[in-house]
């Protein structure tokens, strides 16, 4: 989408879909990384690394309009 173009309903509703369902796993991977705290497996530190660099990654991509920036300069 450029500058100019108008932004519709449709388009939206598909934003608010997608940001849901970022929260969702945004939720769901906290709830799992306090799991893993609680429990103290053997790794417990490199799964809650790679949850976490997960969740910036997913921030960033989402909250952040970097992958619209990075789909735009490919268009």
């Amino acid at each position: 989408m450029t500058e100019n173009t108008p932004v519709t309903k449709d388009d939206r509703s598909t934003g608010m879909g997608i940001g849901t369902k970022v929260i969702l796993i945004l939720a769901a991977l906290t709830a799992i990384e306090y799991v893993i705290a609680v429990a103290k497996p053997p790794g417990q530190i490199a799964l809650i690394f790679a949850i976490a660099i997960t969740k910036a990654v997913l921030i960033v991509m989402y909250f952040m309009h970097v992958r619209q920036i990075w789909e735009e300069d490919h268009a």
